[in-house]
């Protein structure tokens, strides 16, 4: 009898170990972080934007769909962000360092994606008066897995598409202008993922359904009705 507890007993440890090791597997797959770039708009050119953009950013995977974690710094001068038509969902906000972390959803973790930003700025810059309002196109270039896809569609945004000149601290036009296009790139269609991977799920039924077939063979030993 004290045979039959001593297997009993180890196999439930078995059990929960790797119950554990597969959940902590699964949500190690389901989240992680993504270097990023911020190119000007269907270009591969860095926008100026660029260095209001913390890096890296975070991903995470939830009902089979991809969200991104983005951290701006200068916040107080970007009114407004969307990726993919998708408008930002503020998560956390550090006003002693002008920094707010936005989540978007997003259709893959690689690659470039297109995105817009609202930029408002009215206050001196470097000592000098500075005014600057716009809202322009900008892509993203993600650096993430490629192997994890997400359900997710492009949003609608109720903008179309708008332009402008990057303007460096001083007012002046650097040149370095958004390119204006009223025709998006094509979005990939992206991989139906239903989530999280059915064994995952498979593996605590099953070891329950262990667990009672122990339970049940050791109560009947002890009452001798095993043959």
């Amino acid at each position: 009898m004290k045979n039959i507890l001593k297997v009993f007993n180890t196999m439930i440890l078995a059990l929960i170990i790797i119950i554990a090791t597969f959940s902590n597997t699964a949500n190690a797959a389901d989240s992680g972080t993504l270097n990023y770039e911020v190119y000007k708009y269907n270009t591969n050119d860095t926008s100026i934007a660029n260095d209001y953009f913390n890096k890296p950013a975070k991903y995470i995977k939830k009902n089979g769909k991809l969200y991104v974690q983005i951290t701006v710094n200068h916040s107080h001068w970007i009114t407004g962000m969307s990726i993919e038509g998708h408008k930002e969902r503020i998560i956390s906000k550090n006003t002693a360092k002008d920094e707010r972390t936005s989540e978007f959803e997003v259709s893959k973790l690689n690659g470039k994606i297109d995105g817009k930003i609202d930029v408002y700025i009215d206050e001196k810059v470097n000592g000098k008066p500075f005014k600057y309002d716009h809202h322009y196109n900008i892509t993203y270039k993600f650096n993430g897995p490629s192997d994890v896809a997400g359900a997710n569609a492009p949003g609608k945004d109720d903008k179309n598409s708008a332009s402008g000149s990057d303007k460096g601290s001083d007012g002046a036009t650097t040149g370095q202008s958004e390119s204006n296009s009223s025709n998006k790139d094509k979005v990939e269609n992206p991989q139906t993922n239903a989530g999280t991977p059915a064994y995952i799920y498979a593996i605590p039924v099953a070891s329950l359904a262990l667990l009672i077939a122990i339970t049940l063979f050791v109560r009947k030993k002890s009452k001798g009705n095993v043959e």
